[in-house]
């Protein structure tokens, strides 16, 4: 099947997490269970000013996001979860520095959207995007999202310990 509907239960995401080392794997293990709950979600690898889409997956996204950015400058979805290194949920609001993003995901702006950091060291690397689609608001979906995130935190921080 396609590569962006291809999910798994959060039960067997959070199983496969305790078991893989491999960074591609274990992130493609988290999007893959987050779009199990929600209609949308996106992987995106953080810089210092941007954050660039590198996976998605979810019965509701319908293109390639690969390569869309959202730049961290005024944007506060985003911007928010990478600089206090902790999830948000919050109303969507376009902004220029979302809208090649929200273009790729092609449709009208969900309600709302959880954007949660993926940690390494104690910095945000990457980010977790999800959302219910078009119009959709979040709210119970958070909660299974915010287990699958800490849980590939806590593994990172074991595959990658921090040096005394």
């Amino acid at each position: 099947g396609d590569e962006r509907t291809r999910m798994v239960s959060h039960e067997e995401a959070l199983r496969l997490i305790d078991l893989m080392e491999d960074p591609v794997v274990l992130s493609a293990l988290l999007v893959r269970g987050a779009a199990s709950s929600v209609g949308r979600a996106v992987f995106l690898k953080a810089h210092a000013d941007r954050a660039v889409a590198w996976l998605g997956s979810g019965r509701l996204l319908d293109g390639d996001v690969r390569g869309a950015e959202v730049t961290f400058g005024s944007d506060a979805l985003f911007a928010a979860a990478h600089a206090l290194r902790a999830p948000v949920l919050a109303p969507v609001v376009p902004t220029p520095s979302t809208a090649r993003f929200f273009a790729a995901l092609d449709g009208p702006l969900p309600m709302n959207a959880f954007v949660a950091p993926v940690l390494l060291r104690g910095r945000a690397v990457a980010l977790l995007y999800a959302d219910l689609g078009p119009g959709g608001t979040l709210r119970d979906e958070a909660i299974p999202l915010l287990v699958l995130t800490t849980a590939l935190n806590r593994r990172f921080e074991s595959l990658s310990p921090v040096s005394s």
